[in-house]
C-alpha cells in the first residue's frame, strides 16, 4: 500500500456533513500501466483543495488542476506494480472518498468515442486495447477488429470487478453482423463475461456489447487483445519467500507457459496478482494468488476416496481442482485427541466458480465438522479432534459441479486461535472524518475465539504514526472491545491516512496476529463484486477536517487518584457537561495503556460516570500516570482527555520512637508517630504487639484524626529481666474510604535494665 501526499491550491470547505464529502464516480481512463506514468482525470463531486490522493498500489502521484468536478493527475507505477484490480483514495478537510477502482494492467486505453451505437459505425479498435465505456440505455456499443486468419482474439468485460452496476452480454459478430460467439454471465466472473475465438480468415470482426438492463450511464471497461481467459493460478496460492511455478486454468488456457514466481509478502489481504500469456502474445490475462505462511500441499490424483486420500500434515494449505461433475478429493492426515484445526476455504475470492464444501471425517466416516450449506461461499471452520487417529478432509463443490476451473484452496492451521471483524450493519463505518485537534473515532470490534481465551492486543499498521489507541486489549474471555482511536494533535485539515487495525497474542508460545476484518460489511456495501479486491479487507480511512466547536465537557471530581494499595481499589466519577443542546448521547470513557497491574471500570449512571480502579496489594509506593479519553459523537468524533495522577499510598503508617531504656519497676514513654495519606484523615486506634517480657502498657491507645502523634508509657515490673529487645512493633487500625484498615510499625529496639 502507499500513501501520496498531493496538494492542491483552492478553497478549504467548511462543513463536515457526509453530503460534504468528496466523492469519485469514474476516471479517464479506467486503467493504469506498471512501470508508466499515466495522465489520469478523476471524475466527481466536491474535489477542491487542498486534497492528498492514496493508492492501493506503490506509486507516485502529481495533481495538475482541475476544478470541483473533475481532478487531473499524473500517477506513475512502480515497475513491480502486480495486475489486477487496484484503487484510489481522495480526502480533503470535507472527508474522504470511498475508493474508485482502477484496472492495473498491460493494455493501453480509449475511450468509448459514444457514436458507435450502428454496426455501421463501429469504432474501430488497434488491439491490444482496452477501452473505457458507458451504457447508452437500450443503444449498444461496436466495435471493430482486423483480424488475420489464425489470429486469436479475445474478449473481455470488467464491471462488476471495478464495482460498476453494468451487466454486460458480449456479442462477436462477422462485418455483416453474423453472429460467431456470445457471453453472458460467467461461472467464474459472475455477471462479468469474456469470450475467444481464432480467425478462420482475414476480415474485420464487430464487437457488440449490451447493458442486459438497458440502464444508462453505468461504466465498463472492454479488454480486447490475444490474452488467454483465466479463472485461476494453479496452485491457487503460495508460500512467503518461497519459489514456485504456477500454471493456469479457464477456459482458453492452452498452450499458455507456467510462471516461475517467488512469492512476495502481499502486505493486506494474502493475495498477490499474477499475469498469464500465450508464449507469442501481446497481452496479459489477470489472475490472483493467495499468499500465507504455511507449507504448500497439492492434490496428488488419483484421490477420489478414503483409499487413494493424498496425505497431508496438519498445518498446511491444500491445492486442488474437481475435474469432473461430482467429483470429491480426500485428504488424510494424523491428529490427536484435544488438538484444534482450523479449515479455510478459497476459492470464489480466487477467480473459481467452485463454492467448497468440505467435512472432516473420523476413522469410521462420522463427521467431526463441516462448512455451512447457508454460509458464505467461503468459510471458516474451527474444530477439536475427538480421538487421536487418521482423519479425512473431504472436498467438494455444493452444488456437484467441476471442471477444468474449478480450482479451490483448504487452508488448515493448527492450534488455537482468533479473528477480528467489524460488524456488518447500517450503523458500521470504516472511513471517518474528525477535526483537528480533538478528534478521533470509535471501532467496534468483535473477536471471534478458536480456543484461546486470553487477552488480545491492539496496534496499527499503515500510515499510523501518531495515532493512539484507547481500549486497545479485549480482556480475557472478551467477545468484543469499543476501541477509541484518537488523531494526532498536529494533523492539519485534509491530512488523509489509511490504517489497519491488528490484533496479537502469545498462544502457547507462539505468536499470532490477525488483522481486523471489513470483507463481509464490504461486500454488502459492493454488492455488484462477488468478491471486492483482497486490499479492501480491513481497510479504515482517516480525513481531518477543520476545528470544530466541543460538544460536550467532561468534569471530574479528584484531581489526584489516590490508591490505597491495601484495600486494591480506589473510586472517583466523571460528571458529563452538555454544550450543544442536541447531543444526547453518552459517552465512552476510555484508557490507553494502564499502569502495570491496574484494571478500569466504568459504570454510567445517567451523566455521571463512576469509575473503579483496582489492582494487586502489593504495588510500590509511588506515583505514576492515567490517560483516560472522553469520547462522544454527534456527526463526528470529539475527545476530552484528562491525564491524572495516581498516587499508590499507605493510607497510615505507624512508628516507634522510644525515648530511652526502661527500668525494672519503672515506667518509659515512646512517642508513636502517625503519617496520613489521602484527603480524609480519621482517628488511629493503636495497640501493641510485641512488647520486651515483663514489660506492659495499656490495651489499646487513639490518636485523635486532627494528630499525628501521641507519647505513651511502658512500665517495667520490678522483676523484669535486663534485655535488649529489638522487636517493639505496634498495629494501628483507622478507616479510609469508608474501609477498615490496618498497618503495622517497623519493629523498634528498646533495652530493659535493672533498677
Amino acid at each position: 500500500m502507499n500513501r501520496t501526499f498531493c496538494f492542491l491550491c483552492g478553497v478549504l470547505l467548511t462543513s463536515s456533513t457526509l453530503l460534504a464529502q468528496p466523492s469519485v464516480t469514474h476516471s479517464t481512463p479506467r486503467a493504469v500501466t506498471p512501470g508508466k506514468t499515466v495522465e489520469l482525470t478523476l471524475h466527481g463531486d466536491k474535489l477542491t483543495g487542498p486534497l492528498e490522493v492514496w493508492t492501493s498500489f506503490p506509486a507516485k502521484v502529481e495533481l495538475a488542476g482541475g476544478d470541483a468536478k473533475n481532478l487531473k493527475c499524473k500517477i506513475t507505477l512502480d515497475a513491480a506494480v502486480p495486475f489486477g484490480i487496484g484503487g484510489v483514495v481522495v480526502g480533503n478537510a470535507a472527508g474522504g472518498s470511498d475508493p474508485l477502482f482502477l484496472v492495473v494492467d498491460d493494455l493501453g486505453s480509449v475511450a468509448d468515442n459514444g457514436k458507435n451505437h450502428e454496426l455501421a459505425q463501429a469504432q474501430v479498435l488497434n488491439t491490444p486495447i482496452g477501452v473505457d465505456g458507458v451504457s447508452d440505455g437500450v443503444v449498444l456499443d461496436y466495435y471493430k477488429v482486423a483480424l488475420k486468419a489464425g489470429q486469436r482474439i479475445s474478449v473481455e468485460v470488467l464491471a462488476g470487478r471495478i464495482s460498476s452496476t453494468f451487466d454486460p452480454v458480449l456479442r462477436l459478430l462477422t462485418s455483416t453482423g453474423a453472429e460467431i460467439a456470445v457471453a453472458d454471465d460467467d461461472p467464474a466472473l459472475g455477471a462479468d463475461c469474456r469470450l475467444s475465438h481464432i480467425a478462420q480468415a482475414d476480415g474485420d470482426v464487430i464487437v457488440e456489447v449490451a447493458d442486459s438492463k438497458f440502464a444508462g450511464g453505468a461504466r465498463y471497461r472492454l479488454r480486447v487483445g490475444d490474452f488467454p481467459l483465466v479463472s485461476t493460478a494453479y496452485p491457487l496460492g503460495g508460500r512467503v519467500g518461497s519459489t514456485t511455478q504456477f500454471g493456469f486454468s479457464g477456459p482458453a488456457v492452452e498452450g499458455v507457459e507456467p510462471v516461475l514466481l517467488t512469492v512476495g509478502n502481499s502486505g493486506s489481504g494474502g493475495q498477490v496478482g499474477v499475469a498469464a500469456r500465450f508464449p507469442s502474445g501481446k497481452s496479459s490475462a489477470l489472475a490472483q494468488l493467495a499468499t500465507s505462511s504455511l507449507p504448500e500441499v497439492v492434490e496428488s490424483e488419483p484421490n477420489n476416496d478414503k483409499e487413494t486420500a493424498t496425505q497431508v500434515a496438519t498445518s498446511c494449505a491444500v491445492n486442488g481442482v474437481l475435474s469432473s461433475e461430482k467429483d470429491q478429493d480426500y485428504y488424510r492426515f494424523l491428529a490427536t485427541k484435544g488438538q484444534r484445526l482450523t479449515l479455510r476455504t478459497k476459492s470464489r475470492s480466487l477467480g473459481s466458480p467452485m463454492i467448497a464444501y468440505v467435512q472432516l471425517q473420523k476413522p469410521d466416516g462420522g463427521v467431526v465438522g463441516q462448512t455451512n450449506v447457508a454460509g458464505e461461499e467461503e468459510q471458516t471452520v474451527s474444530l477439536v479432534i475427538p480421538e487421536t487417529g487418521t482423519y479425512q478432509l473431504v472436498v467438494e463443490d455444493l452444488l456437484k459441479r467441476g471442471g477444468p476451473g474449478f480450482g479451490y484452496r483448504v487452508e488448515i492451521e493448527n492450534g488455537n486461535s482468533f479473528s477480528l471483524a467489524i460488524k456488518n450493519d447500517k450503523n458500521t463505518k470504516d472511513k471517518f472524518l474528525t477535526p483537528i485537534h480533538d478528534g478521533a473515532f470509535a471501532l467496534d470490534v468483535q473477536c471471534a475465539r478458536q480456543g484461546y481465551d486470553g487477552p488480545v492486543v491492539l496496534t496499527l499498521e499503515g500510515d499510523a504514526e501518531g495515532f493512539e489507541l484507547f481500549n486497545a486489549t479485549i480482556p480475557a474471555k472478551g467477545a468484543a472491545a469499543k476501541v477509541i482511536v484518537a488523531v494526532p494533535p498536529h494533523f492539519k485539515p485534509g491530512d488523509l491516512r489509511v490504517l489497519r487495525l491488528v490484533g496479537r497474542a502469545t498462544i502457547n508460545g507462539r505468536e499470532v496476529t490477525r488483522t481486523l476484518r471489513t470483507a463481509a460489511y464490504v461486500r454488502t456495501k459492493r454488492q455488484q463484486m462477488i468478491y471486492p479486491p483482497a486490499w479492501t479487507d480491513g481497510l479504515l480511512t482517516v480525513v481531518t477536517g477543520n476545528k470544530a466547536g466541543p460538544f460536550f465537557d467532561v468534569a471530574t471530581d479528584k484531581q489526584v487518584i489516590h490508591f490505597a494499595r491495601a484495600l486494591g481499589t480506589t473510586q472517583w466519577a466523571f460528571t458529563l457537561q452538555r454544550k450543544h443542546k442536541d447531543f444526547k448521547a453518552g459517552i465512552t470513557v476510555a484508557h490507553s495503556e494502564l499502569p502495570a497491574g491496574f484494571t478500569l471500570a466504568v459504570k454510567q449512571e445517567k451523566d455521571k460516570y463512576n469509575l473503579t480502579l483496582s489492582g494487586p496489594k502489593d504495588l510500590p509506593l509511588g506515583r505514576q500516570a492515567l490517560k483516560l479519553l472522553c469520547y462522544g459523537e454527534m456527526g463526528r468524533g470529539q475527545t476530552v482527555v484528562h491525564t491524572l495522577p495516581v498516587e499508590v499510598i499507605d493510607p497510615v503508617a505507624v512508628s516507634l520512637t522510644p525515648a530511652g531504656a526502661v527500668a525494672a519497676g519503672k515506667t518509659q514513654k515512646v512517642k508513636i508517630t502517625a503519617v496520613r495519606k489521602g484527603t480524609d484523615p480519621q482517628p488511629i486506634t493503636v495497640k501493641f504487639t510485641k512488647l520486651p517480657p515483663g514489660v506492659t502498657t495499656a490495651e489499646q491507645f487513639t490518636i485523635p484524626a486532627d494528630k499525628n502523634e501521641i507519647e505513651v508509657e511502658l512500665t517495667a515490673a520490678g522483676d523484669a529481666a535486663a534485655v535488649k529487645f529489638d522487636q517493639l512493633t505496634v498495629e494501628a487500625a483507622s478507616k479510609y474510604s469508608g474501609q477498615d484498615i490496618k498497618a503495622v510499625s517497623a519493629p523498634a529496639a528498646i533495652e530493659v535494665t535493672k533498677g
